[in-house]
């Protein structure tokens, strides 16, 4: 049934908000050293099948530019954007860091792994590297399926 007063189509029960979800790692992420930051329509609803990934897939590139992109107490920002364009998802978490070393392995025990896994579990792909500009960059991108 119809929201009289809006004309919208009910939600999903098992749709949930994006924003929160990332803005609780965001949170527990950020120091006096280290800035993270959330960039997301907060209108913009997952179905439940997806928060679980991108979730992991964010709290794993951070983690990782956490340990090795600001070496010796090194001040940095992190950045990650959720977005919805032409029926896909896309998630890139990016920071200002040292960037990232050419040869990454991808076995699963490694947390590019674990990306690359969740990604292909979302019908998509992830990117992972170094930014065009510096610092490290990893893109999931996958389609929209509700």
């Amino acid at each position: 049934m119809r929201d009289p007063m809006t004309n919208a189509a009910p939600l999903p029960e098992s749709s949930a908000l994006a924003l929160p979800a990332l803005a609780g790692l965001a949170t527990a992420s950020s120091s006096p050293l280290r800035d993270v930051q959330i960039e997301c329509d907060p209108e913009l609803r997952l179905p439940a099948s997806e928060i679980t990934p991108i979730v992991t897939i964010t709290g794993e590139a951070i983690a990782y530019a956490l340990q090795h992109a600001f070496p010796e107490g090194r001040h940095g920002h992190i950045w990650v954007k959720l977005a919805e364009k032409e029926g896909r998802r896309i998630l890139t978490v990016r920071d200002d860091g040292i960037g990232m070393p050419d040869d990454l392995p991808e076995e699963p025990s490694n947390g590019f792994g674990a990306i690359q896994a969740l990604a292909r579990q979302l019908g998509g792909y992830a990117r992972i590297g170094s930014a065009p500009f510096g610092g490290g960059l990893v893109s999931v991108i996958y389609p929209r399926t509700h």
